[in-house]
């Protein structure tokens, strides 16, 4: 298909998230490092087999590396989604030291300050990053949304747009103006579809002066336009059709 260049712009299946994995993994290796080469160990045997809290530990530190591999392939290159692998990063160094806390005694100081305090970092980091992204995602469908509805030569909103607002107005008594332009076949023959469209852009743009809380102005298809009157006497639509 056309189209499937741009299938990924958001979400790049194929991309690798090796980079930012390798990277925790490896501030992760040195956080043990540290823990077995300067503290004191535990009974690893004893931990191993009656402390639970290994497990959860574990499943918890595994899943945050699912979770930096998965954001890790978002291709948006903005401080969002810089906010949510440098948040994950963090707060997997954290549950690092979480997680050797089973092995070792951890001073206070780790315990209190090091382990909590690069949690709280890392959540901060990734929340601040979710609610940018969320934004994003939710400007990019505005702007889906609008495009959809709009005719990209007239800058009217277009057939659909047209369509829908019939359907939301079936219970009452709008005034609908059709407009064709005459012989519009004759201009695109005789002086080519450049100056055709050149003339469906000025026209679409004098019918745009109509536009305000009651009046809307649409392109139909081709030659075609519509003007919508939702409320108003027919007064008043028999002057705005002069």
């Amino acid at each position: 298909m056309p189209f499937k260049q741009y299938d990924h712009d958001f979400i790049d299946k194929n991309k690798k998230a090796s980079y930012p994995v390798r990277l925790a993994l490896l501030s992760s290796t040195l956080i043990v490092i540290f823990n077995l080469l300067f503290l004191k160990h535990r009974d690893f045997q004893e931990q191993l087999h009656n402390n639970p809290g290994f497990y959860t530990d574990a499943i918890a530190l595994v899943f945050l590396f699912f979770i930096l591999s998965c954001t890790s392939k978002i291709s948006l290159n903005h401080t969002s989604a810089l906010s949510i692998r440098l948040g994950l990063h963090v707060w997997i160094c954290s549950a690092t030291f979480d997680f050797m806390d089973e092995f070792v005694y951890q001073t206070k100081f780790i315990g209190y300050y090091v382990e909590d305090l690069l949690r709280i970092i890392g959540m901060f980091g990734v929340g601040f990053g979710v609610y940018n992204l969320i934004q994003q995602i939710n400007n990019k469908y505005v702007e889906a949304r609008i495009q959809s509805f709009s005719d990209e030569l007239t800058q009217l909103p277009n057939r659909r747009f047209f369509i829908n607002e019939l359907k939301k107005l079936e219970a009452k008594t709008p005034y609908l103006f059709i407009i064709d332009i005459d012989n519009f076949k004759v201009i695109n023959d005789k002086y080519g579809h450049t100056k055709g469209d050149e003339i469906l852009s000025k026209f679409g743009h004098i019918l745009s002066r109509f536009d305000n809380s009651e009046v809307v102005a649409t392109r139909i298809g081709g030659e075609e336009f519509a003007i919508i009157l939702y409320a108003g006497t027919q007064a008043r639509a028999e002057k705005l059709a002069r």
